[in-house]
This record gives C-alpha cells, structure tokens and sequence, in this order.
C-alpha cells in the first residue's frame, strides 16, 4: 500500500465556524478572531501558495498545520471530509477553488492530469525511446506499469497503448 501524503481534515463543524466561503469564487473569510495572527473576522483568507508539478496551492494554517485549502473547500462546500482521496481541479486552474470546480477522485485518476514532464524527450507520455531506437510504450493501472511492448515506430506504440488501454476498460 502506497503512503498517502494527505491527512484528515479537522472536523466539518469547526472548519464552518472558521470560515465562510464563496461557492462560486472559493475565496473565503474568517468567521473568528485569531489575534495572535493578526485576523479579524470579516478578514479574507490569504494563505499560502506552495509550488506544485505545475503552479501553486493555496494552504491555510490551522493551529499550526497546513492544510491544502482546496480540500477545505471541498469539505465544507459537501459536509464531508475528501479524505482518502484527492480533489481535483476539472478546469486545472490550482486556485480556482469554487464549488463547481472541485471533484472528489483518485490519485490514480487524479494523475491522468498530470503534464507531460519537462524530460519527456518525445513529449508523448508512457512512450521512451531505448538506447536501440525502438520505442517501448506503456500505460499505468492503479498505480502500476503495464508494458505495451517494443515498436520500431512512435505511431505503433502509441496504437499499442490505445489497444491496451481498450483492453483495461473493457475488463
């Protein structure tokens, strides 16, 4: 079993007292004075932008935790905590936290979004060229590689991908 680097958010009902967010933007406020920090209620909440493969979280500070902010909105916006999964952003917009935008997925299927990496020399994922120049292709299931075989063309091991891909869904 793969470690999951999500944790459990703080209970519903304090998150809701703590803050009031705008479904169709995701910007929130503070519900509450923290005077430690400076909030006031009415304040909007600011967080913090951590980097990602590609653009940045928002994560917020709750009694010195981060969580990830568009999992709070999630939490709130459907009573429930996304915990084990991912939330999704279907546009790939990282702070466009609004309620319609945020999904509840797998990580496996989470990953499907993922860009291509900047080393990906053929910029085609799954297909690598080897040190014989064939090119070998292959597609992930559930977090696990499954090889596709050795072509001599990119257009064959990408039809090779395609058929298993079939293949999987079909089962």
């Amino acid at each position: 079993m793969t470690k999951s680097n999500k944790k459990r958010l703080p209970s519903i009902e304090y998150l809701k007292k703590r803050y009031e967010i705008d479904p169709l933007t995701g910007i929130g406020k503070y519900k509450i004075n923290i005077p430690n920090n400076g909030i006031k209620i009415g304040d909007i909440v600011k967080g913090q932008l951590k980097k990602a493969n590609v653009g940045r979280y928002k994560y917020v500070s709750i009694n010195g935790e981060g969580y990830a902010w568009h999992r709070i909105c999630f939490a709130i916006y459907h009573g429930i905590d996304p915990f084990p999964l991912d939330v999704d952003h279907q546009n790939l917009n990282k702070l466009d936290n609004s309620k319609e935008n945020l999904l509840k997925i797998t990580t496996a299927k989470n990953n499907e979004n993922k860009p291509i990496y900047k080393n990906n020399k053929l910029g085609i994922r799954g297909i690598y060229q080897t040190q014989e120049g064939r090119f070998r292709a292959a597609i992930y299931k559930d977090s696990k590689e499954i090889n596709c075989g050795t072509f001599t063309t990119v257009e064959e091991a990408i039809q090779a991908q395609n058929k298993k891909k079939l293949e999987l869904n079909k089962q």
